[in-house]
């Protein structure tokens, strides 16, 4: 998976909204797709809307409870404590599900990109899609070789940490996709597109999570078979959430506007997180 190797986590003190992250007053300066490979139907500027003021929490210790609970669940794989761990790092840790959203970053922006370029699979079909941000030559190619290719486009490499944790869960997501089956990029089903972006969010959460709190996803297990386990079922827990929020809003996204696609995006993103965090109620 890749997920055990962990960027080392933020102490305690680290500000509850990373630094990189826009004014909550001000509009958000990333459009959809950034030009030249621009998505269709992309946002303009003036169709930008002021972010909506963040909920407060504690900043001290924030994570405490959340690290012990998960903890418990890499040294022994009690599934309430990663339901703690998760419904702690939601409510106290992030100060609620739209705080923990917007901890996501990079992630979420990526994210909202890639469902941009699945609608436009959807409504246009993958070639025309693939030409609309500059990689027609692709077609006839494996998807192993072409899905890099559309990160770099939706997450260029040489950011920070953030833009690294949205990059490492965009290459897990390929290796998931075609460790099975290796397909054409064009060969590529609707369903597939779905499963990808669905699994691109999880991933994302994942090791947002894991270099938050999960530490001892590596160092708690006392084999390599206890990590590998830890980790999967961690995942599962993860992917659930997110296909739970997700619904079937993915199979609309070819109706919809750019701008509505990135609002399903982020909806699944904050739905999932409220899911988790009424764990922190037991």
């Amino acid at each position: 998976m890749g997920t055990s190797n962990s960027f080392g986590g933020p102490k305690s003190s680290t500000p509850l909204i990373p630094s990189w992250l826009p004014d909550t007053n001000s509009p958000s300066p990333v459009p959809a797709v950034a030009p030249p490979a621009e998505m269709p139907g992309a946002p303009q500027q003036d169709e930008k809307k002021p972010l909506p003021p963040m909920p407060s929490a504690p900043t001290d210790n924030r994570f405490k409870v959340a690290r012990l609970n998960f903890t418990r669940f890499a040294t022994t794989g009690d599934q309430r404590s990663i339901q703690r761990a998760l419904g702690h790092y939601v409510r106290s840790g992030s100060g609620g599900k739209s705080g923990a959203a917007r901890r996501m970053g990079s992630s979420s922006v990526t994210a909202s990109k890639l469902a941009s370029f699945v609608s436009s699979v959807q409504s246009s079909g993958t070639q025309e899609a693939l030409a609309q941000v500059h990689l027609g030559d692709c077609v006839g190619r494996t998807a192993s070789e072409v899905l890099p290719k559309l990160m770099d486009v939706i997450c260029p490499a040489g950011g920070g940490l953030d833009e690294s944790v949205a990059r490492q869960a965009f290459t897990e997501a390929v290796i998931d996709l075609c460790q099975d089956s290796d397909v054409m990029i064009e060969n590529l089903s609707i369903d597939m597109w779905n499963e990808f972006l669905l699994d691109f969010i999880a991933r994302s959460i994942e090791i947002r999570v894991i270099n938050d709190i999960g530490n001892r996803v590596v160092a708690g297990p006392k084999t390599v078979e206890g990590v590998e386990s830890a980790e999967a079922a961690l995942h599962n827990f993860i992917i659930a959430g997110v296909r739970q929020s997700a619904g079937e809003s993915l199979c609309k996204l070819g109706s919809l506007t750019s701008t509505a696609a990135i609002a399903t995006v982020q909806s699944i993103y904050e739905e999932a997180f409220g899911l988790w965090e009424q764990f922190a109620e037991e």
